[in-house]
């Protein structure tokens, strides 16, 4: 298993972050804490079946569609504002109560 967060910046840089709008990580052997801030343009997110324990996503604004299943996950973090553009989120096979 890798930790989320440091593949994440070893393979996505900061700078180009904010053009990404479809980002796809599934089955990347990822686990632990993703925080996605950076990706304000982002309007896909795949990030199955990995070993992911919990989502910052709360300056996602243009987010769509969510596939988050098949992980660890306990917290996902939807506190952004506009929460009307989000059509589709797949959870199922976590650990949310």
């Amino acid at each position: 298993m890798v930790n989320a967060q440091e593949w994440l910046d070893s393979n996505y840089p900061l700078e180009e972050r904010k053009e990404i709008k479809k980002l796809c990580i599934n089955k990347k052997k990822l686990q632990g804490h993703l925080n996605l801030f950076d990706f304000v343009n982002l309007k896909k997110l795949n990030c199955s079946e990995n070993a992911l324990t919990s989502i910052y996503l709360s300056n996602n604004k243009n987010m769509k569609r969510i596939d988050c299943s098949n992980n660890l996950l306990t917290d996902i973090d939807f506190s952004y504002q506009n929460s009307r553009k989000l059509e589709e989120i797949m959870i199922i096979n976590n650990n949310l109560s």
